[in-house]
């Protein structure tokens, strides 16, 4: 897991490569709004250039508008069962 200041900047694309080039799989998750999903995907976009597995995933858009869930933060608090479970199924995760 690699954690960047903000959703609005990134590193150069230098710094970029050097880090995916270590990961077989890529996966970008910022905030479930518009500007999180936005930037998530300008990022798969920059880093498809250099990375064959990269996807951006976010929550469906009702847990944003129904249950305020912008980030996974919010999911663990409110119901850790589906952010694991949302997990296990985005990525195809087994147990």
């Amino acid at each position: 897991c690699i954690w960047l200041q903000n959703e609005g900047m990134f590193p150069d694309t230098q710094k970029l490569q050097s880090i995916c080039c270590t990961f077989d799989k890529i996966i970008i998750w910022f905030d479930n709004d518009n500007p999180g999903i936005t930037a998530a995907n300008k990022l798969k976009s920059i880093i498809s250039n250099y990375h064959e597995d990269v996807d951006s995933i976010y929550y469906p858009i009702q847990c944003l508008k129904q249950q305020h869930i912008k980030d996974p933060a919010d999911c663990i608090s409110k119901d850790y069962s589906y952010f694991k479970n949302f997990l296990k199924n985005k990525l195809q995760w087994k147990e």
